[in-house]
């Protein structure tokens, strides 16, 4: 995996060599087709392959993201939310209201 990934919300210039974690668009197609509803409804960066998509951790929420040694990781299952988090105090998720399962 590249050093400078970036994250492929264009409002965001998150990168990862600034120390941001970075994740990549999930395998598993019902959470996949979530992830790609949520860039879909947001501007991001189209001209990437899909295995070159990366959400940065400021799109999770934190609850979503735990920490494993020196890496962060997502819970299973988790889906972005929310393209300007930053200075969001409780963040409230707004895609995934759309989805029940």
């Amino acid at each position: 995996m590249p050093s400078d990934i970036v994250c492929a919300i264009l409002k965001c210039n998150n990168r990862r060599n600034s120390g941001f974690s970075l994740f990549r668009i999930p395998e598993e197609p019902k959470l996949k087709f979530k992830w790609m509803h949520f860039l879909e409804n947001n501007e991001f960066s189209r001209d990437k392959n899909e295995l070159d998509i990366f959400l940065c951790q400021e799109h999770f929420r934190d609850e979503d993201i735990m920490k494993s040694d020196t890496r962060f990781r997502l819970k299973k299952g988790s889906i972005p939310f929310s393209v300007s988090s930053v200075n969001i105090k409780d963040k409230i998720p707004a895609v995934s209201i759309l989805f029940y399962e």
